[in-house]
């Protein structure tokens, strides 16, 4: 018995040494077996390990790319390849916080034009690992790691965002592969057991490497951080044939700083991507869009009381309005709205990609359907006017449903008037009775193409995205020739750093009617909540209508039009949904997602503004995020209609949180 006991667990040792035989195949593809198995590591050849380094430096070629030959004279890491004892314990850390925005993988580091010599910072560091209180920036740790003994090794990266490890068969970083990374989804920190922040991905751990003790092997990280304070480490792990550790600490007596030489080049400079992700798609399935649709806001509008071709009827309540009786929960609009069937044809009919998947967001109507009903009107209009009017095309048809009484119609026509040539447009609101199936006009839901807009959004800093914001409304401006808005900006202050001044931006562009709101000199944080009332109280004007606005968003020039158009005095306010684009995509290539959530972007009556109270200032005086949302639980209260569309290419570009926020 004892001796099959022996026996047995001769056969399980065996087995596991075959085991790892095989796992060192497998796994260490940067190196090949026969230099595993076969032969002694070939990085260092002589007796000194200094003299390979030297040798390197010495030899290095020169390489006319600027991008390897500029960098900071003054770094700290920066140490003379004759200087031992500066570079012990530590590893060379250079980072850049220069993006304009956005970091989602390793190449966007890459890309940079001052990567990898020309940080935005540099200095060391004395353990591999690094926390930095920050987001949206890219980093490169590179240095020598010095192996305590001879033996088997294998490294784990970990991060909170993404990352990867190259290591060199010696100290030249020519000669390094990549043996871990992190792809930006995996976020191995972010798990809940710390346990298996070290075994989360099987990527994050490298294969096993034969290391000689008291020999330097060139290593480096590539990390990128993108939505949250910054986290980067790297351990080993140690197999002596029988066992293997569990992932330990690289103690900075196993550190050392790479002699520095402007010219080296690794092969993890080398940008790995063919094409980015989602860049493309969207451009290739873009909806193409006719120039009557396109500008449709600018179109002519006739009369109201030109069209009165069918019969009218008032607009009743929707039986899907909240009653008084009735108490929403907490931010309860979200899931109210999505129990209204808005459904549209044309132009709101559109879709998104989100990433590779192409998503519509707004419900589309039966083709069918919609054309009968246009059908009806067009031909009761020809039968008063005597064929007058020719329709040229149907830019969009919308039906908002109650499912006691009928639907709300809304018809966006394009017509040629034959009797003077002229291109005109209809939007009318009408209503198909459910029982009696008759299609009359609305007499109490008219609206004006010239009602006086206010345009409010309260800022700090940002200086770029202001001037964006100024910029787009510019472009409104000179293309629409819209007189009839106006901008209130509700400023808390700048930079002193930066050269920026919101009041001579604005008195030199085409905008005629601003106003500035010096909130800095009463207030030194900043309160989106007391700037945004303090703009919308200063306009007097109960039947002007205040668009509640944000920056780091893409302004669509038919955006006033569907203000005025779907903002009813004492019935509804406008909430368009947006697109949340991904870090990397802009108009040119959208990909994102709709945020169905978010109540940021909202138009209403300043005389409804004050019917409901205003915003809610002592809740949300410094707090960030709710105060649209309890503004929309008050106004669905307060027994009104909110619609509730996604609005075509309204996006919202990615950008870094800010950190006053909080």
């Amino acid at each position: 018995m004892r001796r099959t006991a022996i026996k047995f667990i001769l056969i399980l040792q065996l087995a596991a040494l075959l085991d790892f035989g095989i796992l060192v195949i497998y796994q260490n593809y940067p190196f090949t077996s026969s230099r595993i198995f076969n032969q002694r590591p070939i990085s260092i050849q002589s007796s000194n390990p200094n003299s390979d380094i030297k040798s390197y430096i010495n030899n290095s070629k020169d390489n006319s790319d600027s991008r390897h030959h500029n960098y900071n004279s003054n770094c700290p890491c920066h140490i003379a390849q004759s200087d031992t004892s500066h570079g012990q314990g530590k590893l060379c850390l250079y980072r850049w916080e220069n993006f304009t925005d956005c970091i989602e993988d390793v190449d966007d580091l890459r890309e940079l034009a001052h990567f990898p010599n020309q940080p935005t910072s540099c200095h060391t560091i004395d353990q591999f690992r690094y926390f930095y209180d920050l987001e949206i920036y890219g980093q490169r740790i590179f240095g020598y790691i010095w192996p305590p003994k001879d033996g088997y090794y294998a490294f784990v990266l970990t991060t909170n965002s993404f990352a990867e490890l190259w290591l060199s068969n010696g100290s030249q970083p020519e000669k390094a592969k990549r043996i871990a990374w992190i792809e930006p989804w995996q976020r191995p920190w972010d798990v809940d057991k710390p346990e298996k922040r070290w075994q989360w991905v099987d990527t994050q751990l490298s294969g096993w490497f034969y290391l000689y003790a008291k020999r330097p092997y060139f290593v480096e990280v590539l990390h990128g951080q993108r939505l949250s304070k910054g986290y980067v480490e790297v351990r080993w792990k140690y197999f002596d044939g029988r066992y293997q550790s569990i992932p330990q600490v690289i103690h900075n007596n196993h550190l050392s700083l790479f002699p520095h030489s402007p010219n080296y080049q690794s092969p993890s400079h080398t940008i790995q991507r063919f094409v980015k992700p989602g860049i493309g798609i969207s451009k290739a399935f873009r909806k193409q869009e006719s120039n009557f649709s396109r500008n449709y806001h600018m179109i002519p509008k006739i009369p109201h009381r030109s069209l009165i071709v069918l019969p009218t009827c008032r607009y009743f309540r929707p039986t899907y309005i909240v009653s008084k009786k009735t108490k929403l929960r907490k931010y309860g609009a979200v899931n109210k709205l999505q129990e209204i069937h808005h459904i549209v044809r044309g132009k709101f009919d559109y879709s998104i990609f989100n990433r590779d998947r192409l998503q519509p967001c707004n419900a589309v109507a039966n083709t069918k359907r919609t054309t009968s009903l246009v059908d009806r009107f067009v031909t009761a209009l020809n039968e008063k006017y005597r064929n007058r009017y020719t329709l040229i095309e149907t830019v969009g048809v919308e039906e908002k449903m109650d499912p006691r009484r009928g639907s709300r119609l809304l018809f966006d026509l394009v017509v040629k008037d034959n009797s003077n040539q002229k291109i005109q447009r209809i939007s009318e609101y009408f209503y198909y009775r459910k029982v009696s199936q008759i299609v009359c006009l609305i007499s109490d839901v008219v609206w004006n193409p010239r009602t006086h807009v206010h345009i409010c959004l309260a800022v700090k800093g940002q200086s770029r995205w202001v001037r964006y914001f100024i910029q787009q409304i510019s472009d409104y401006y000179i293309k629409s020739g819209d007189q009839h808005f106006s901008v209130i900006i509700a400023d808390f202050g700048h930079d002193p750093k930066d050269n920026f001044d919101i009041d001579q931006e604005l008195e030199s562009s085409p905008i005629k009617n601003y106003k500035v709101l010096p909130m800095y000199k009463d207030y030194k944080n900043f309160s989106k909540t007391i700037g945004m009332d303090t703009a919308i109280r200063s306009v007097q004007d109960p039947e002007s209508i205040i668009l509640q606005y944000d920056l780091h968003i893409n302004f669509p020039h038919d955006l006033l039009d569907n203000v005025r158009k779907r903002c009813i005095r004492k019935r509804s306010v406008y909430m368009p949904i947006l697109v949340r684009l991904y870090c990397g995509h802009d108009l040119n290539n959208p990909n994102g997602y709709y945020e169905r959530d978010g109540f940021g972007i909202m138009a209403y009556y300043k005389g409804d503004y004050d019917a409901l109270g205003g915003m809610q200032i002592e809740k949300f005086k410094f707090k960030w995020g709710g105060e649209d949302s309890e503004m929309a639980d008050r106004i669905l209260q307060h027994q009104m209609e909110i619609e509730r569309l996604c609005h075509p290419n309204m996006f919202h570009f990615y950008h870094r949180k800010l950190d006053w926020k909080n």
